[in-house]
């Protein structure tokens, strides 16, 4: 196992036990990001709420995490999520909270960037 992967995975380990009681409730009522200020996280996770959009989806708050991996703010609110990334090859990687079923998507080559908070937001994913 080379040394990335090790970091990545005592990270990974140090997010979860530090995420564990992690509940809907509580992510949704983080702070919610300035408008249209643009803003980099270590981490991404995706929440259902409870609304419905216009389109007849069910709309997301899109959580952004610190260095850490732990969750700061709400970034953005869409019913539609669209990942751009300018490589041919990338590693984004997904999982699932056990409490909550929100899911979590991170990389170990990746910073994700979310700008404007639309009904589809774009996240950037931009090589570290």
């Amino acid at each position: 196992m080379n040394i990335s992967k090790i970091i990545l995975n005592n990270r990974y380990n140090v997010m979860v036990e530090n995420n564990k009681s992690l509940s809907r409730k509580k992510l949704l009522a983080l702070p919610i990001r300035k408008e249209n200020e643009s803003k980099t996280y270590s981490a991404i996770i995706v929440v259902p709420t409870d609304k419905k959009h216009d389109t007849g989806y069910r709309i997301m708050a899109l959580i952004g995490c610190n260095e850490r991996f732990e969750p700061y703010e709400i970034a953005a609110y869409c019913d539609n999520i669209q990942w751009s990334a300018k490589l041919p090859e990338y590693d984004l990687r997904c999982d699932m909270f056990f409490g909550n079923s929100c899911l979590r998507f991170y990389s170990k080559e990746f910073i994700f960037v979310i700008e404007q908070s639309l009904s589809t937001t774009e996240i950037k994913m931009i090589k570290q």
